[in-house]
């Protein structure tokens, strides 16, 4: 009798054990089946087999695994047909007022990254304030770079344009910086106070810039310097025209741009410059 209920004992025991074998087994399954590399797997399956919906399900559940938020914008961005918009935006740079008329941001993208630097003019010509990388995303009617910025767009016949008059490509800025552009400022220069006038004229992609200044001490009414042609550039803001080693020399030095009231204008240093009838020829300045 007492062997019997050994042998009972014995055989509840690996019953239970068993049981729990089981359990954990089962539980173990369950656990497997609900971990990220497992939805992974299967939403990498789903995406081979162009099941793209469903795998952005799945991708969106394990946000936070490996690629997955990755995965996750550029399925989206397949979803709603946005290939050719990456393809319209990668390389393309993009400028906009920085608060102010003497702050300019350039917004500079990859199919990736959207990279924004942000400069302040002065009286030393520019100063770089800072320079910041952003994940950028979009939806059919924005580019999302930050919490803060969203850029609306429009993409029309192959091309792709973006609110009128806040956001200008380098073409829109050549655009407007076009034609003639006047300053007379006057600075106080060794106890006293003088007065200039810098003119130039911007046509295609040469600028001609010619100055006089009030003459200080003698018998002239103003100093001239006649006006030089040269090729330029754009580079955050600035209009470069350098000398054949890289100099800019005083009459082409301060020249810059930024939106302001929705257009482009141009500075002279930190100056904004008004628009002009033509170049005035040596005899046309009066101070």
């Amino acid at each position: 009798m007492e062997e019997k209920k050994k042998k009972s004992k014995r055989t509840i025991i690996i019953v239970i054990v068993s049981i729990l074998i089981i359990m954990g087994g089962i539980a173990g399954t369950i656990a497997y089946l609900n971990s990220p590399s497992y939805k992974y797997k299967q939403a990498s399956k789903l995406e081979q087999a162009e099941q793209f919906e469903e795998a952005l399900a799945k991708y969106k559940e394990i946000e936070g695994y490996e690629n997955a938020k990755e995965k996750i914008k550029a399925l989206t961005r397949k979803i709603l047909h946005l290939d050719e918009v990456v393809e319209l935006i990668n390389q393309k740079v993009l400028y906009y007022n920085g608060g102010d008329d003497i702050t300019l941001c350039q917004i500079t993208f990859t199919e990736k990254e959207a990279t924004i630097e942000k400069v302040k003019f002065n009286g030393n010509g520019q100063q770089k304030v800072s320079t910041n990388v952003y994940n950028w995303d979009l939806d059919t009617e924005k580019i999302i770079v930050n919490n803060e910025l969203t850029i609306p767009y429009k993409v029309e016949n192959g091309n792709i344009t973006f609110e009128h008059g806040k956001y200008f490509t380098t073409e829109k800025v050549i655009e407007g910086i076009q034609g003639y552009w006047k300053l007379r400022k006057t600075t106080y220069v060794l106890g006293k106070f003088i007065t200039s006038e810098n003119n130039i004229y911007i046509n295609g992609d040469k600028i001609t810039a010619q100055n006089a200044t009030k003459a200080a001490y003698g018998n002239a009414d103003y100093y001239y310097n006649e006006p030089e042609e040269k090729p330029y550039s754009l580079e955050i803001g600035s209009i470069k025209a350098t000398n054949g080693d890289g100099t800019i020399s005083g009459t082409f030095m301060g020249f810059n741009f930024n939106i302001i009231e929705n257009q482009i204008k141009v500075l002279h240093y930190d100056k904004v410059m008004e628009r002009a009838e033509s170049l005035p020829n040596v005899n046309s300045y009066v101070f």
